[in-house]
């Protein structure tokens, strides 16, 4: 859970998440979850991180809710969290985060730049398929 460069981590103590830098004292409470910090990405100049949060005692045959969360490490603040009924895949690309999403049984594919703060795109999927049905280059 540690930035590329190391000068940053997440850390997750019971069931808070805090940030941390490299060198410095103390950390920094980002949110009290409940779950488990799974996957984590920085983008190329380590100014966001991105991570998901699943439930501890996930199973691979049960649907079990997701939340994503875009961090501002500039600003040491949460800028965004989205909630899923199912788990979350997501990618970063340049400014964008990319992610599958499921509420009230609708899925979707949304396209979020997070350096603007806003919604870009919202692709509706019939049937449920997301992120992780997409062929790979």
């Amino acid at each position: 859970l540690i930035s590329p460069s190391g000068n940053f981590g997440i850390t997750q103590s019971a069931d808070s998440v805090f940030f941390s830098i490299a060198g410095v004292e103390g950390k920094v409470f980002i949110d009290s979850t409940g779950s488990k910090v799974k996957k984590v990405k920085w983008n190329s100049d380590e100014s966001y991180v991105f991570f998901t949060a699943d439930p501890v005692n996930e199973s691979k045959f049960q649907k079990t809710p997701s939340t994503i969360y875009v961090y501002n490490v500039v600003n040491q603040k949460t800028v965004m969290k989205w909630d899923s009924q199912y788990k979350m895949n997501f990618f970063i690309t340049n400014e964008f985060l990319i992610f599958d999403t499921m509420v009230y049984n609708q899925s979707s594919i949304v396209v979020y730049d997070f350096s603007k703060d806003e919604d870009v795109k919202r692709i509706q999927i019939r049937g449920g398929c997301g992120l992780i049905y997409l062929p790979t280059i």
